[in-house]
């Protein structure tokens, strides 16, 4: 095999897929990444770990064709380092021993047979849509954060998504916050038989956080789903996932259908006002476990404070509220991530006692869009 690229596209390519390839895997071949040349005259590049995967077609001069595989984070590291302009790579059929020449620079490394990779799931379907990217990133944006990781219950380990008609809405909950994003979009079915969308899924939260990070150009993006298996057509780039195949839970039951104290708030205000009460809340010494952040309502504003075995801080930031005085305590980190989640300049708080979930909000809903968030409290030593 022997191929010469440009080294500045092979970055940007290279990147997102070494991040999936680059892992502690019990497969050898899963740290690495496979190139393949193609009679178009590209060469296909794959990152691949049984779960989730990313692949593109790059342009390239091919000499010699080939089908091998790299260490992906080795790889990585050379064509980084090189200077810009064309990276000839040359792979020895006999012995796989590659050459990677850039400028003046010459790295050589061992590569492996392509055969030695595992097959990729094909996903031909046609059951699926088209939306804008921008609006995929901000909902998956909004959820992913609060989806668990590694959870014993399957379906918390990703983010659901549930298409009906032009309404998408995805929800994502660890177990103690949960956030819900619905919108009203221009989705374009694959299928021209004229039925509206209807369909329900969930994406790994991993893969979605792949996903977001190759979102944002004002391009469309496809989504396309398989029996056990989803695609993203995103530009160049391709990412196919294995989906959590299982029910999600009834989350609309857990939303606080009635609450006795509503607080309208700066979002900006409460969030800076959160990161440093985390200056005081993420201390962790001599084995005390991390402090809350404790929410004080009052008719003359809000404090915020926390003491730990270090120090303590105390704030108070102007609120409207409406209802009787309360306190309450919560996960600094879990209250942070989910007041940054929300992008409105004005949030209400909804709370109804002291170990009830508090609701977060847009204090100003626009039509056809609905975001909430819910965030448990924890329970304050008195």
């Amino acid at each position: 095999m022997k191929i010469t690229i440009d080294r500045d596209a092979l970055i940007a390519a290279a990147a997102p897929i070494c991040s999936v390839a680059s892992g502690r895997n019990t497969i050898p071949s899963l740290d690495c990444i496979l190139l393949q040349t193609q009679p178009d005259g590209t060469c296909l590049l794959v990152g691949y770990d049984l779960e989730k995967g990313i692949k593109t077609y790059l342009p390239c001069h091919i000499e010699e064709e080939g089908f091998f595989l790299l260490n992906a984070t080795r790889f990585f590291q050379i064509i980084r380092t090189m200077p810009s302009g064309d990276v000839c790579i040359e792979i020895n059929a006999k012995n796989c021993r590659t050459r990677i020449v850039g400028g003046s620079s010459v790295f050589e490394l061992q590569a492996h047979p392509g055969s030695d990779y595992p097959n990729l799931p094909e996903i031909t379907s046609d059951r699926g849509f088209t939306m804008d990217q921008g609006e995929l990133a901000k909902i998956l944006g909004k959820t992913a954060f609060a989806a668990a990781v590694n959870d014993p219950r399957p379906s918390l380990n990703g983010v659901f998504v549930k298409v009906e008609g032009s309404s998408i809405t995805a929800v994502g909950c660890d177990g103690s916050r949960m956030s819900l994003c619905e919108e009203t979009s221009d989705l374009v079915s694959l299928r021209n038989d004229g039925e509206p969308l209807s369909f329900q899924f969930i994406i790994p939260v991993k893969t979605a956080e792949e996903v977001i990070r190759l979102l944002g150009s004002d391009e469309s993006v496809t989504l396309r789903l398989g029996r056990k298996h989803i695609l993203f057509e995103i530009g160049t780039f391709t990412v196919f996932a294995r989906l959590v195949d299982v029910e999600y839970i009834q989350y609309e039951r857990f939303i606080p259908k009635t609450s006795s104290v509503f607080a309208c708030v700066d979002r900006m205000a409460l969030l800076m006002s959160l990161e440093r009460a985390m200056l005081v809340t993420e201390e962790k010494q001599q084995g005390q476990s991390k402090s809350p952040v404790i929410l004080s309502f009052r008719k003359d504003g809000l404090e915020v404070s926390s003491t730990s075995v270090t120090g303590c801080v105390n704030d108070v930031i102007p609120i409207s509220l409406d209802g009787e005085p309360m306190e309450i305590g919560f996960n600094c980190r879990f209250l942070c991530e989910a007041i940054k989640a929300c992008d409105a300049d004005m949030i209400k708080l909804s709370l109804s006692a002291p170990l009830a979930g508090m609701l977060v909000e847009p204090t100003e809903k626009e039509e056809g869009k609905r975001f909430m968030l819910l965030v448990l409290p924890v329970r304050l030593n008195q």
